[in-house]
């Protein structure tokens, strides 16, 4: 009987000299590992459309509509005085948030408060609406950080409620360190599993009898390269791409 070592190396030669079975174990790890990152390189969103209602229609509501227009996470779509129209618009996935800007709420300012501004976000898709959220944050608070300060009975403006966000496994935010960290072990188990299976359908085609010996050094074999492939897939490629 042959020995294990035999058939760890026969594997190898199979591999290699079969080109769909080394297409799917070597080469398919080599492209998925660009055609990801690649895909996913602009990280975050950008211009993502929000409808913004206006109900007080004053100096300070245009000031706010003007900052947020500046930003580059977020595109106005519509200024509409009515909510229900704006919801639609969010329900039709012709937008992905809204802004409200209350009837009183510059009256709500000069009293102190925080103005009673409303943010709606679809959760359709949660990294988009999140792109939404810090631009829309940023422009407003320091508008109202702004305005309030022409006023003596307010002396600072902060918000009610301070959200300090640390991303602890994805410090970037981004999509590319998001999706593909996820994505990559998925692919070594697809390649693997594709792999073995057709490497065993081709010994079963050449009418090959295999022993223990046999289809522990094929699965070996395969294996080896599944390691590989996670070496490269997690260290090299996660260096090159700078993700987390």
């Amino acid at each position: 009987m042959k020995s294990l070592w035999f058939y760890y190396l026969q594997s190898f030669k199979d591999i290699v000299s079969h080109g769909t079975i080394f297409t799917t174990l070597i080469l398919s790890v080599l492209f998925y590992s660009f055609f990801y990152p690649t895909a996913y390189q602009a990280q975050q969103a950008e211009a993502l459309p929000i409808i913004i209602v206006d109900e007080e229609q004053s100096s300070l509501s245009t000031r706010i509509i003007g900052q947020v227009a500046q930003s580059p996470n977020v595109e106005i779509e519509a200024i509409t005085g009515n909510f229900a129209e704006a919801k639609q618009w969010v329900e039709s996935q012709k937008a992905d948030g809204i802004l409200l800007l209350p009837d009183n709420l510059s009256q709500s300012l000069r009293h102190g408060e925080t103005g009673g501004i409303g943010l709606y976000l679809s959760t359709a898709n949660f990294l988009v609406t999140k792109q939404i959220g810090l631009g829309l944050a940023t422009s407003v608070e320091q508008t109202l950080a702004d305005y309030t300060e022409r006023f003596g009975q307010v002396s600072d403006f902060s918000p009610a409620l301070s959200v300090h966000q640390i991303p602890l496994f994805n410090p970037l935010s981004g999509y590319g360190s998001y999706v593909f960290p996820a994505v990559a072990p998925l692919i070594i188990h697809q390649t693997i599993l594709l792999g073995l299976s057709m490497l065993i359908l081709v010994y079963r085609e050449r009418k090959v009898e295999l022993n223990a010996n046999a289809l522990i050094g094929m699965c070996l074999a395969v294996f080896t390269i599944g390691c590989l492939g996670c070496f490269y897939l997690f260290g090299f490629s996660f260096w090159l791409f700078d993700y987390p």
